[in-house]
């Protein structure tokens, strides 16, 4: 019976490596690495940004309301902007009663020495104030999908830039990446993207700062277009591409 067992587990475990060498081989492919990213970054925009776009989208003010002075708050260490939870901020804003205002956008590079938010206030904050409000923020030493589409459209791109390279000439990879950009950027081509100031009931406590649709179609189109250069067949799809995105556009201005 021992033996029989044993022979039984053997086959198990070569059935099993099998299995484990065939999805490998499966999940580094081209095709599915894009799938995977293009799955995660839609899932991002639909939490994120939920709303339609109805007509033109007007950013919100970044002044300081009346009587109030910007301070700066640095970030608490060099990395990148991970995360940001808006409503912490709000709680912040309330207690402390002043508004912040984001100075860096989830995704950005922050350091000791660049603001990563400002305070507005009547009197200079304390540096227990300044350092509670940058410890608000997530940073990481790389970037993540979770609250950042850059980031996806980034890697799709760098699919993209690869398989145009000299040295590897993949046109097929190319277009595969183009196609889930295109899909991306039609979405977010009919979203509300500019961040709604936060109140507590009339009185304005944070001002977020947020992703701009053309910067983020620029992101999507231009180094793969600067690198197709002479390839007609990536060229061809780059335009039905844009003629995708542009009609998941509503208004006028993310149109043109």
């Amino acid at each position: 019976l021992a033996v029989f067992g044993g022979l039984v587990l053997v086959l198990v475990a070569v059935v099993f490596l099998a299995f484990y060498i065939h999805h490998v081989a499966a999940q580094i492919q081209s095709g599915a690495i894009a799938r995977g990213i293009a799955r995660d970054t839609l899932a991002t925009i639909d939490e994120l940004f939920p709303d339609v776009l109805e007509g033109e989208e007007a950013p919100p003010s970044r002044e300081a309301p009346e009587g109030l002075r910007w301070h700066a708050v640095c970030g608490p260490q060099m990395g990148y902007l991970e995360r940001v939870d808006p409503q912490a901020l709000r709680e912040f804003a309330r207690r402390h009663g002043v508004v912040v205002r984001m100075e860096r956008k989830v995704g950005e590079f922050v350091s000791p020495d660049r603001a990563i938010a400002s305070i507005a206030a009547a009197r200079e904050p304390t540096s227990d104030t300044m350092r509670e409000l940058s410890r608000l923020f997530a940073i990481d030493s790389y970037r993540s999908i979770e609250q950042d589409i850059g980031f996806g459209l980034r890697q799709l791109v760098d699919v993209a830039l690869k398989a145009l390279s000299p040295g590897i000439n993949d046109t097929t990879t190319a277009i595969t990446s183009l196609d889930y950009l295109s899909v991306i950027l039609e979405r977010l081509a009919g979203r509300r993207l500019a961040p709604r100031p936060l109140r507590d009931g009339d009185t304005l406590r944070v001002i977020p700062d947020g992703p701009d649709f053309e910067d983020l179609l620029t992101l999507g189109m231009d180094q793969i277009l600067e690198n197709a250069h002479g390839n007609t067949v990536v060229l061809l799809r780059m335009l039905q591409a844009i003629e995708q995105i542009r009609a998941g556009a509503r208004a006028p201005a993310r149109q043109r």
